[in-house]
């Protein structure tokens, strides 16, 4: 007797109210002399498991909205958000928590200051 398969379509519903948080850019290639808003991909922590899917028009919308207010880096005032791969993920970073405990470096972040 041969196996069958099962069809199945599932959907998950999440509603975020997202904010842009700073203006960081996470960059794939790193520059020699780097701004302190500038994120290298592989350092990003990129929590897989947050992932929820967009459509074309939802993802165009979020980047369009990142563009907007210069930044790669969304937040609901708990987490951190980023876009990829037609995805909403979580992720964080040891510069997120220091732009919101410490005003120079926010300063310095927001002002697009070189890393030392």
């Amino acid at each position: 007797m041969g196996l069958t398969n099962i069809e199945l379509t599932l959907t998950k519903t999440v509603s975020y109210d997202l904010l842009p948080f700073g203006k960081f850019y996470i960059k794939m290639i790193f520059p020699k002399y780097t701004l302190l808003n500038f994120i290298q991909f592989k350092d990003l922590h990129v929590n897989y498991n947050s992932s929820m899917p967009l459509n074309e028009e939802q993802e165009k919308k979020i980047i369009q909205y990142m563009k907007e207010h210069n930044t790669d880096i969304l937040s609901d005032g708990k987490l951190f958000y980023t876009c990829f791969n037609f995805s909403l993920v979580e992720v964080s970073h040891p510069s997120f928590i220091e732009y919101k405990i410490n005003p120079e470096f926010k300063q310095a972040v927001d002002t697009n200051q070189y890393n030392e």
